[in-house]
């Protein structure tokens, strides 16, 4: 483990002080900034007192848990975050994983653009429409895009989660539609994408 990396991000999610960790471990604030430099490794009942501090639940940031929900889940679900002018994936359902529509897709990869009907347009739509302002409780996308030359239907609804160091992620749950279905959807809307406002 990167001990100079994990505590100096632990600190970030918590807003502890070094003094404080300090405090919580039984160690000097000295010592605990000669770990976050790197420029010390801690002891073995240390890294015991560490390991313990940071699995504790009320230390742990709120997406850490929609990141472990996510990733058992059998339903449709992903987790994206924006990367530069495209998004990644950052937890990934067994659901998610076991369908044949994301084959080979895997956390940390980029959203192709291409996966789906007017992707590039779609995923410029979804950056661009404030879902990040702390205004936007969810956006409803419905899409069509082809498997095996099979047309395949789709809503998604992707709700925006800000963890404790103030970056952004959407958690998009999908949902397969008929072609019944999907013609219903649109006639009750003007575009493809519904942005739903914090009232």
């Amino acid at each position: 483990m990167n001990w100079s990396t994990e505590l100096r991000a632990f600190r970030a999610r918590t807003g502890l002080k070094q003094e404080a960790l300090a405090d919580l471990l039984k160690i000097s604030q000295a010592y605990v900034s000669r770990l976050e430099a790197g420029s010390t490794e801690p002891k073995p009942g240390l890294e015991n007192r560490i390991r313990a501090l940071m699995s504790d639940r009320s230390h742990r940031d709120v997406i850490d848990f929609v990141f472990a929900s996510v990733r058992v889940s059998p339903q449709i679900i992903c987790v994206i975050q924006p990367s530069f002018d495209n998004v990644r994936y950052v937890a990934l359902s067994n659901g998610f994983r076991n369908h044949p529509q994301f084959s080979g897709v895997v956390e940390g990869l980029q959203v192709k653009r291409e996966a789906f009907e007017h992707g590039h347009r779609i995923v410029r739509d979804i950056l661009n429409c404030g879902v990040f302002s702390g205004k936007v409780r969810s956006v409803d996308v419905v899409w069509t895009n082809a498997l095996n030359d099979q047309i395949q239907f789709w809503r998604a609804i992707n709700t925006p989660v800000r963890a404790k160091d103030g970056e952004w992620y959407l958690m998009c749950a999908m949902t397969q539609l008929n072609e019944d279905e999907y013609a219903e959807r649109l006639t009750h809307r003007e575009d493809q994408l519904i942005v739903n406002h914090i009232q």
